[in-house]
């Protein structure tokens, strides 16, 4: 069977197309879903499109038009914790909608008539990407990444992280809206625009999450000026050296 990738930025998407074999592309609902071999496992490859609605109705074809075992979203997010910077890569252990308020007739933040607010990830794919996220940033980015790059976007050392990914039909760029996030979703680490609606359509079908997001700025006021620069120069640099590696052990597993 075949793993699901989806990505948050056509860059990101590109990137991994790049490194396919045997493509075949193929049309489905204005979205182009690529199909081929990464690092000798079948994948398909397809961008999300950004929102919430769009996302999911990508992954609910993914889903069922692809003999697809699990499924990794990779994107660009906005760091909401002060010790979350740019370059720092987030492993989502679980998403939440964070605009979703169906209050009083249900819990802030829970999906109506789920009882489920927070979607866990698969531990074993959060876990497997955490370890190769990890070599990448203290070893393989320097070999990905120029010199001038590196220090342009200070991503000397940066770190991986574990926690809630937030997602919302926003572009967070104010300390005000991160102050409301992190007030009422203290966990959260990093938010984006697609993560948790991916991940309710996994729960519903019963295929296995995982998520990571490159942390492109911090969510507040530089945020429309770092983001596009940021996702045209760093993020295929960081998918060139994760993902075909995580897709290697995946399918070892």
């Amino acid at each position: 069977m075949a793993i699901g990738l989806m990505g948050a930025f056509p860059q990101e998407v590109e990137a991994i197309r790049y490194l396919m074999e045997n493509r075949e592309d193929i049309e489905l609902a204005g979205r182009t879903f690529s199909y081929g071999r990464l690092a000798g496992q079948e994948i398909v490859v397809v961008f999300s499109k950004w929102g919430k609605v769009n996302a999911a109705t990508t992954a609910t074809l993914l889903l069922s038009r692809f003999d697809v075992a699990k499924v990794i979203f990779t994107g660009v997010a906005g760091g909401l914790q002060s010790y979350v910077n740019v370059g720092d890569i987030i492993i989502a252990r679980d998403c939440v909608q964070h605009d979703m308020n169906a209050e009083p007739l249900f819990p802030e933040f829970e999906i109506p008539m789920s009882g489920i607010s927070h979607f866990k990830t698969c531990a074993h794919l959060s876990e497997t990407a955490f370890g190769i996220a990890t070599h990448f940033v203290s070893e393989g980015i320097h070999e990905e990444l120029a010199v001038d790059l590196i220090e342009e976007f200070a991503l000397q050392q940066p770190k991986v992280h574990i926690g809630t990914v937030v997602t919302g039909d926003q572009f967070v760029s104010s300390a005000q809206h991160v102050d409301r996030l992190t007030t009422k979703l203290k966990e959260s680490l990093a938010a984006e625009m697609e993560g948790a609606a991916v991940a309710q359509v996994c729960h519903e079908f019963g295929i296995p999450f995982g998520l990571w997001r490159i942390v492109s700025d911090k969510a507040d006021h530089t945020a429309d000026i770092d983001f596009t620069k940021f996702a045209e120069h760093i993020c295929p640099a960081y998918i060139r050296g994760i993902v075909p590696v995580l897709i290697n052990q995946l399918s070892r597993s």
